[in-house]
This record gives C-alpha cells, sequence and structure tokens, in this order.
C-alpha cells in the first residue's frame, strides 16, 4: 500500500510538472490592436525623449510618439497607434504619424 502511494504521488509530480511546462511555453497572444487617430494636437509633452500627445477630439487618451520634432500644437494629423494598458489606462503608442495641415 505504501508503495502505491508513492507511486501515486511521484506520478502526480510528473504531471504537475510537464503540465507546467506546457502551459509556461504556450505563446501568449500580445498582439495589441492597432487604431488610427485624426485630430488636432492640442499639447505636447516632452518627457525624457519622448512625447506625451493630447489630440482634440478624444483628449483623455494619450498618444505616447517619439520623435517629434516636426510636431507643433494646432496640426492636424492621423496617427498610427498601438494601443496598450499602462497601469491600468489605456494610452496609444504611435507607430506612424501624418500631418494633415500645417499650423
Amino acid at each position: 500500500m505504501e508503495q502505491l502511494i508513492r507511486w501515486t504521488a511521484a506520478g502526480l509530480i510528473i504531471l504537475g510538472l510537464t503540465l507546467t511546462i506546457i502551459f509556461s511555453q504556450q505563446e501568449i497572444n500580445t498582439s495589441a490592436a492597432f487604431v488610427q487617430v485624426t485630430g488636432t494636437i492640442i499639447k505636447i509633452t516632452e518627457k525624457n525623449k519622448v512625447s506625451i500627445l493630447i489630440i482634440q477630439p478624444n483628449p483623455s487618451i494619450p498618444v505616447i510618439a517619439f520623435n517629434t520634432a516636426e510636431l507643433a500644437q494646432g496640426q492636424k494629423v492621423t496617427i498610427t497607434a498601438k494601443a496598450q494598458d499602462y497601469k491600468g489606462r489605456l494610452e496609444l503608442v504611435a507607430e506612424k504619424i501624418k500631418i494633415l495641415e500645417e499650423k
């Protein structure tokens, strides 16, 4: 009886480890949704080589952008961005910015 318990315990340990390895190696779907936002830049905040853009008509979702030297307040832009969660809040990370109107 004691040997049966040992073999059962060993089998359960092996099964548990196998399932842990299988599930830990599963690829998590992290493909973020890409969105396109068109609007006017109402605010640009520079922080450590990163710019945070506030776009009208939806100022509640910040757009994180890099290399924004050519951007200015008042410009109308179309931004293709990846939506992501940052500390429980939605933000957009710009992949492509197209200027529609000069200021």
